[in-house]
């Protein structure tokens, strides 16, 4: 979950791998364009391209679990229903 501020027309998501012990390492990095959650509300499944250096370093696949909506106001805040989907230590 995450929040979203006027302006805003894509997100970084940093990747880290999870060591024991040691400081986790940077993979690399995917920018995932809003426009089309913004336009449909929601993000159907795709690829995106992980790159750390300019480099290439694999693929991530995102989608949207549940679409949000734009509150329209003078804050505008988006609204994210509270329902709870679990994690990854909870998928099967």
């Amino acid at each position: 979950m995450f929040n979203l501020s006027e302006g805003i027309s894509e997100r970084s998501l940093k990747i880290l791998d999870s060591d024991s012990g040691t400081a986790d390492d940077f993979v690399g990095e995917a920018s995932i364009p809003l426009e089309p959650l913004f336009m449909a509300g929601d993000l159907p499944p795709t690829s995106y391209n992980v790159v750390k250096e300019q480099e290439f370093r694999g693929e991530m696949h995102i989608a949207t679990l549940q679409s949000f909506t734009l509150k329209c106001d003078c804050d505008r805040e988006f609204q994210i229903p509270e329902k709870s989907y679990g994690g990854w230590k909870e998928s099967s």
